[in-house]
């Protein structure tokens, strides 16, 4: 089936363009103003993103094998990301270990946090690989799967663990994609456990962590370059992170609409 795209499709898209034009503006103009419209927006456009999946059906599976360069791309870059997040995790272990008293607390979270980054890098290597080949098939190892949810999980961790509240666009975009993430992980590796059709939800969980990780990644570049800092600080590395799970969600469901 051809790729349709529905009213609700680009109003979202509008409507998430606005939103990271706003928040780019927060950023520059240190404005509180801009970032709560552009939360606003997100909003909606989750909503029309909920409603767009709703009124699809899909009697195909999400793992259907069929050979795509651009989904198998997409998966090599996701894996770059996740060895991006554990690399940044080793360095926040090491800062944590010298600088903070409470190291014996947040440490072993961390620890986890970047082994199963680094699991994830690994389980999307796969994924890219079966999208190469028809000869594999990612499924045979279907338990790898939820190294990427496991990840996700722990980053909804992280945050409980530092929560001060929502103080911007920018710190609401992280917990946003970070729960987007673990649905999309969850509904991912649901599907390649079990011989179901795609779920309503597994499309909205992709349209979300791609909708999120987008913004979130866009509003920690332009806070970066306002504030001057480096590119490679922590929450930025993250961001990065989203990033590239936010392309290899939206490749994916691109890739199962395809193949209905």
């Amino acid at each position: 089936m051809a790729l349709s795209v529905s009213v609700y499709m680009l109003l979202s898209a509008l409507l998430i363009i606005a939103a990271a034009v706003l928040s780019v503006l927060s950023a520059v103009l240190n404005s509180a103003a801009f970032g709560a419209v552009a939360v606003i927006l997100s909003g909606v456009s989750a909503v029309l993103l909920a409603l767009d999946s709703k009124r699809r059906k899909l009697p195909v599976h999400i793992f259907s094998m069929k050979a795509s360069p651009v989904l198998r791309a997409a998966s090599y870059f996701c894996a770059a990301g996740f060895v991006a997040e554990t690399v940044s995790y080793a360095l926040h272990i090491y800062d944590s270990y010298v600088n903070t008293s409470s190291a014996f607390v947040v440490i072993p979270l961390y620890a986890m946090t970047a082994v199963f980054a680094l699991l994830s890098a690994f389980a999307a290597v796969l994924v890219g690989i079966s999208f190469g080949d028809n000869k594999y098939n990612f499924t045979r190892f279907a338990i790898i799967s939820f190294a990427p949810l496991f990840w996700a999980v722990l980053k909804v961790s992280n945050l409980l663990v530092g929560f001060v509240g929502l103080t911007g666009a920018d710190s609401f975009f992280k917990l946003a994609v970070t729960v987007a993430a673990v649905s999309f992980f969850y509904r991912f590796s649901y599907e390649a456990v079990k011989d179901e059709s795609v779920s309503r939800l597994t499309l909205f969980s992709a349209d979300a962590a791609a909708a999120f990780g987008f913004l979130y990644f866009v509003s920690r570049l332009a806070a970066a370059l306002t504030e001057q800092k480096s590119l490679l600080a922590f929450d930025n590395l993250f961001a990065l992170c989203v990033f590239t799970v936010a392309v290899f969600s939206m490749t994916l469901k691109i890739n199962i609409i395809k193949n209905s």
